[in-house]
């Protein structure tokens, strides 16, 4: 399998939002959001020194597609029900995979489904205390963690939190007078789980510790 479904799927977004005005593009999940998690999942498949196998570059080729397309055209705010939103990106860019072969299709259709954060702790847990190899479980905790790494970046991360408490604030949702607060990182920072070799390779664990201890002792100022 290729990565051309990603890569046509990644024009039909600039072409999309392209012309679209300017403040109908999400202030968080919007086109470098998609950019960040592309560039995001190649630095990790390198990190993991990813196996050149067919197995190894069909597994990279379907994470690469579902990064692409994951929040395709996304409305911003945030799901009313499981799925909702993954659900509208799959059907949005579904016929771009209409070509590939099963199981294929359903692994990318899944990998997107559940990029929902609601199925992130119970999408770890299937690959806690597990060997990293190149299956449905652990590529969909690849994914996830390629989702939230620039957020949860020493670097990067502060300065996405008011971009998602604007998102929040336009669809009205309450928690955007917290989510970029020192308590609201604090919370988003606890919340967030690293499995892959790739994410210790990066040292996430550490960047997130390092904020937490940061954020914990201004907040105590």
């Amino acid at each position: 399998m290729s990565t051309g479904a990603g890569a046509v799927q990644s024009q039909d977004l600039e072409t999309l939002l392209g012309q679209a005005p300017p403040d109908d593009e999400p202030a968080y999940h919007n086109r470098l959001h998609t950019a960040d998690v592309l560039l995001t999942v190649t630095t990790m498949l390198h990190a993991l020194q990813a196996r050149r196998d067919e197995t190894g570059r069909s597994w990279a080729a379907a994470v690469l597609a579902a990064a692409a397309a994951h929040d395709y055209a996304h409305p911003g705010g945030v799901n009313r029900q499981p799925f909702e939103i993954e659900i509208q990106s799959w059907q949005r860019v579904s016929p771009r995979a209409a070509h590939l072969p099963e199981p294929w299709r359903s692994r990318i259709e899944s990998l997107i489904l559940h990029t929902d954060p609601q199925t992130v702790a119970a999408n770890h847990a299937r690959v806690a205390g597990q060997v990293f190899d190149w299956t449905q479980p652990w590529a969909q905790a690849l994914l996830n963690e390629a989702d939230i790494l620039m957020s949860a970046s020493l670097r990067f991360g502060p300065d996405l939190s008011p971009a998602l408490a604007r998102e929040w604030q336009r669809v009205g949702f309450a928690a955007h007078a917290t989510v970029a607060t020192p308590a609201g990182r604090a919370q988003f920072l606890r919340s967030i789980l690293f499995s892959s070799p790739a994410a210790q390779a990066l040292a996430m664990p550490e960047q997130v510790q390092q904020q937490l201890q940061s954020v914990t002792a201004r907040g105590s100022l």
